[in-house]
C-alpha cells in the first residue's frame, strides 16, 4: 500500500528536517525576529485559445523561531476538559436575511470600483455599462464557455446575481436597463455614444453565423 501523508504531516517533516539541519551545525537559538516560512503554491491552467492563462493559489505558514532559552519554558497552557466550553455560532449575527454576509460587497459597490478602475484607464464613465448591454446582444458560445467566460458573464449580468442593496436604486435602474437593452438586439453603441470602445470589446470578439 502507498504511503500517503497529509497537508499538516508534510509541514511537520519539513519542519523538523530544517530544524534539524540547523541544530546539527550547533544552531539552537536564532536571531531575534527570525522566522521559519513555508510557502506552497498550485497552478491551474485555464484552457483559452491561442493564449496561456493559469490560475495560482498560495499558501504560506510562518513559524517564529526561538531566540531566547525562554521561548522554550513558555509553552502554551491549554485548559482541560473541565475548563472546555461549547462553542455557539449565532448564524443571524453573520448572515442577513437577504442571505448575504455583512462584510459582502453588493452590485453597485463592485460596478463603482471598476468604473473608477476602467476611468482610470482612460475609459468613459460609461463603458461599464455599455459592456453589460454587449454582453446581453451576444452572449458567450456556450460550447466553448470557460472559467473566464462564466466570470465575465455573471459579473455583467445584474439578472443573474441580483446583488443590489436597498440604497443602490440609480445603479440597479441604470444596469439593468443596460441589460435589457442588449437582450432586446439595440444597439449599444448608439446607447452609450461617449464610450467608442467598451472594455469587453478589448478580450473577445463577435462572431456571426
Amino acid at each position: 500500500m502507498p504511503f500517503k501523508m497529509n497537508s499538516r504531516q508534510l509541514l511537520l517533516v519539513l519542519s523538523l528536517i530544517i530544524v534539524h539541519n540547523f541544530t546539527a551545525s550547533g544552531w539552537l537559538l536564532f536571531p531575534a525576529s527570525t522566522v521559519l516560512q513555508i510557502t506552497m503554491s498550485i497552478s491551474v491552467p485555464v484552457p483559452l485559445k491561442d493564449m496561456k492563462f493559469f490560475i495560482d493559489w498560495g499558501f504560506q505558514v510562518n513559524y517564529v523561531c526561538p531566540w531566547l532559552l525562554s521561548n522554550f519554558y513558555d509553552i502554551p497552557k491549554w485548559p482541560g476538559h473541565s475548563r472546555m466550553q461549547t462553542r455557539t455560532l449565532s448564524y443571524d449575527k453573520y448572515v442577513l436575511p437577504n442571505g448575504t454576509h455583512p462584510a459582502d460587497a453588493s452590485a453597485g459597490q463592485v460596478y463603482m470600483a471598476l468604473e473608477d478602475l476602467m476611468i482610470s484607464y482612460g475609459f468613459h464613465e460609461t463603458c461599464l455599462l455599455k459592456s453589460v448591454c454587449e454582453v446581453a446582444r451576444h452572449p458567450f458560445d456556450l460550447e466553448n464557455e470557460n472559467l473566464i467566460a462564466e466570470i465575465f458573464s455573471f459579473v455583467l449580468s445584474p439578472s443573474m446575481h441580483n446583488a443590489f442593496s436597498e440604497d443602490e436604486r440609480v445603479y440597479r435602474s441604470a444596469y439593468e436597463a443596460a441589460e435589457r437593452y442588449g437582450a432586446s438586439g439595440v444597439d449599444c453603441s448608439f446607447m452609450y455614444p461617449d464610450c467608442p470602445l467598451a472594455l469587453i470589446d478589448l478580450i473577445t470578439k463577435v462572431k456571426f453565423g
